[in-house]
């Protein structure tokens, strides 16, 4: 039975594991082949955004088949900083920073049931935008976010240089 809670330390070990699929995911997807995992990926990584999560009002949420971690999303509130006034309107932002869901479980609604989750978070914490940074060659992942409404705001397009 699959079942969604929030993240606690007991989940670490299978959070850490999740992390490492879906880098593996990305690296997969990577038309200019530079991305990587490293063997102290997933302690660097997963650790940075658990401090993440505390300081800004962030929350993971776990999925479990039974007794195997099948996905997670982690999201967290950022405030416009001072520097943005002079570009922006200030606003309070939620932001999906990663959404697993195991590849053996994908189309079976996981993803959307991630989403709201998040974006029921923010609107209770009267966030103004939900943003959700996704690695353009994942385009299941890309298609997925537009067909829920999601639009590209800001593009970082790259060129392979000769060395």
């Amino acid at each position: 039975m699959i079942k969604t809670r929030e993240y606690s330390e007991k989940d670490y070990i299978n959070l850490i594991e999740c992390v490492e699929k879906l880098q593996d995911h990305i690296i997969s997807v990577d038309n200019l082949w530079i991305n990587i995992r490293s063997p102290e990926y997933w302690e660097y990584y997963t650790n940075n955004f658990l401090k993440k999560i505390k300081e800004n009002q962030g929350i993971i949420y776990v999925v479990y088949d039974e007794e195997k971690m099948i996905g997670f999303i982690w999201f967290i509130i950022e405030e416009s900083c001072p520097e943005d006034k002079y570009e922006i309107k200030p606003i309070k932002i939620g932001r999906v920073s990663e959404l697993f869901v195991n590849e053996n479980y994908r189309g079976k609604k996981i993803w959307h049931s991630l989403i709201n989750l998040a974006e029921d978070y923010f609107n209770k914490n009267n966030c103004n935008l939900s943003r959700i940074e996704v690695f353009v060659p994942n385009k299941i992942a890309y298609d997925f976010y537009h067909r829920l409404g999601y639009e590209d705001r800001i593009a970082d397009v790259s060129k392979t240089l000769k060395t």
